[in-house]
């Protein structure tokens, strides 16, 4: 299972993760790109827009969701550099294309687009907000360390 640039959308992650659990088969593979950092303050909340789609979560606590969930982290890498570099390309992207996009979409579009990838820009900068990519195993004896689960983790190292 695949879910790029989706996890931020969720505040809870913890029901989103035991679906994808449920829905994988045992030693399935769930590969996902993250947000991590803690909770918007009120004021990010109040200069990101749309504040309701944007919900960080600490590494350590999602590794315990995704644990409790039966998922077991086999691969983790920050890719924040990279990331941060593209939300920069893409604000400058939108304002060379400024005509068109307020044309089609309007000026508060435009705004908000604007807005947004700056904010994220500066905080994957300032280490504010991490990004990670990370593929997680389904385990097929979630608490148990029995013979069935390690060959399914030795299977997918």
């Amino acid at each position: 299972m695949l879910l790029l640039e989706t996890m931020l959308g969720f505040r809870d992650k913890e029901t989103l993760l035991r679906a994808v659990a449920t829905a994988l088969f045992p030693c399935g593979r769930f590969a996902f790109t993250v947000e991590e950092g803690r909770p918007l303050s009120e004021a990010e909340r109040a200069a990101m827009p749309s504040p309701d789609t944007v919900w960080p979560v600490p590494l350590t606590e999602l590794v315990g969701l995704l644990s409790s969930a039966g998922l077991e982290v086999r691969w983790i890498r920050e890719c924040s550099r990279s990331h941060r570099v593209v939300a920069g390309a893409l604000a400058d992207a939108f304002l060379h294309e400024r005509s068109a996009i307020e044309a089609e979409l309007g000026e508060g579009v435009l705004h908000d687009l604007l807005v947004a990838h700056r904010l994220w820009h500066d905080w994957l900068g300032t280490g504010r907000a991490r990004k990670f990519a990370v593929v997680a195993v389904k385990t097929d004896a979630p608490h148990g360390v029995g013979e069935r689960r390690r060959r399914c983790l030795r299977s997918n190292s």
